[in-house]
C-alpha cells in the first residue's frame, strides 16, 4: 500500500513541474508594456517608432517618422502569442546580454528593447555589433508592423 502511496505522490511531482518558465497569472491582466521596442533615426530614412505589448493583449505601436503609419495605432494579440515571445527572451537569454551593443558608427539608427515582468526589468540599446539572438528578437517583433487589423488611435 505505501509503494503504491508513493508512486502517486511521484506522478503528481513530475507531473506537476515543467521545465517551462512559471509566467505570473497576473500578467495578463498588465497595461503597462511587457516588452517595449523603440527604434530611433538616422542620417537617412530609417523608421522611427515605438512599439508596445502589453500583458493584456494589447499591442501599441506610435509612428513618428518614416513609417506607414504615422501617429498611434492599436493592435490585439492572443495571451498564448504573449507566452511565446517571453519564452523567446528566456530562450535568447536576453537576461544575460550585455546592456549595450554600440560601436563608432554614428549614421546607424538606436534599437531599444525593453522586458518587464516576473518582477524582473532590463532595457538593451543595441546599435552595432550585437549578437544575432537579439537581432532574431528584433526581427520577430518589428514583424508586428506588418500585421493586418491595426486600429488608428484617435486623441
Amino acid at each position: 500500500m505505501v509503494k503504491y502511496f508513493l508512486i502517486i505522490i511521484f506522478i503528481v511531482f513530475v507531473g506537476c513541474s515543467s521545465s517551462k518558465p512559471d509566467y505570473e497569472v497576473n500578467l495578463f491582466s498588465e497595461t503597462n508594456p511587457v516588452i517595449k521596442m523603440t527604434k530611433t533615426n538616422c542620417f537617412g530614412r530609417c523608421p522611427v517608432y515605438d512599439l508596445e505589448i502589453k500583458g493584456n493583449g494589447d499591442v501599441v505601436l506610435t509612428g513618428r517618422e518614416n513609417i506607414d503609419k504615422i501617429g498611434e495605432y492599436k493592435l490585439r494579440i492572443d495571451k498564448s502569442e504573449i507566452v511565446r515571445l517571453l519564452s523567446k527572451i528566456d530562450e535568447v537569454d536576453f537576461w544575460g546580454m550585455k546592456d549595450e551593443y554600440d560601436g563608432r558608427v554614428t549614421d546607424l539608427p538606436s534599437t531599444y528593447i525593453s522586458v518587464n515582468y516576473n518582477g524582473k526589468s532590463k532595457k538593451i540599446k543595441s546599435r552595432y555589433n550585437s549578437p544575432k539572438e537579439l537581432d532574431e528578437l528584433e526581427g520577430i517583433l518589428s514583424a508586428y508592423l506588418e500585421r493586418f487589423g491595426w486600429i488608428e488611435i484617435k486623441n
